[in-house]
């Protein structure tokens, strides 16, 4: 996340703005035999961050995860984790600045309850669910001819799949904080487990 300032002077007082923005850390896709997954993360722009503003700065980015293949048996799912970045924790995130920091978090939800994070150092992580693609097909043919013959047929299997899924990711900056004038960052890491 990196966040710029701009100073504004307005007759006799002063307002600091803080420009935010949070760009996630995606590692490397683990790759499975039968099932491939991706993720591809949007940023996460704040905007202006004013001290004396009495509401939080709020905003959202989206996790798309496509996954393609057969699902191996018992593997049905995925799991996105979000780790606490600079400060090392989910439950108390902070962006820096040299030595300042501004505080911030994100969330699962659009009522900003239920932190995201790594399921270790604060916050839960977020299950999904695959549907596995199933087919199944009966036949019974007749022929006539020399011989009269009859026959049924039943099969079952698992089809490739691809599955489009869409995380929200919820930002928010508590109000009333007082940020020292400054460009602030962090880059929390999006792991994917499947």
């Amino acid at each position: 996340m990196s966040i710029s300032y701009t100073l504004a002077r307005s007759r006799a007082h002063f307002a600091i703005q803080v420009l935010a923005s949070l760009s996630f850390l995606v590692p490397a896709t683990r790759i499975e035999a039968a099932r491939t997954c991706t993720i591809t993360v949007s940023g996460l722009a704040f905007g202006s961050y004013v001290p004396a503003r009495p509401t939080p700065l709020d905003s959202a980015a989206t996790i798309q995860v496509t996954c393609v293949g057969d699902p191996d048996p018992g593997q049905n799912g995925y799991t996105i984790s979000i780790d606490g970045g600079n400060s090392g924790s989910a439950a108390a995130r902070h962006m820096l600045s040299g030595g300042n920091q501004l505080n911030y978090n994100l969330y699962q939800d659009a009522a900003f309850t239920t932190v995201w994070g790594d399921g270790t150092s604060g916050g839960s992580t977020v299950t999904q669910n695959l549907p596995g693609a199933m087919g199944m097909g009966m036949g019974m043919g007749m022929g006539l001819g020399l011989a009269l013959g009859m026959g049924t047929g039943m099969g079952m299997g698992l089809a490739t799949t691809i599955t489009n899924s869409n995380h929200t990711v919820y930002g928010r900056a508590p109000a009333l904080q007082d940020p020292v004038p400054g460009s602030y960052a962090d880059a929390p890491i999006v792991t994917i487990e499947f």
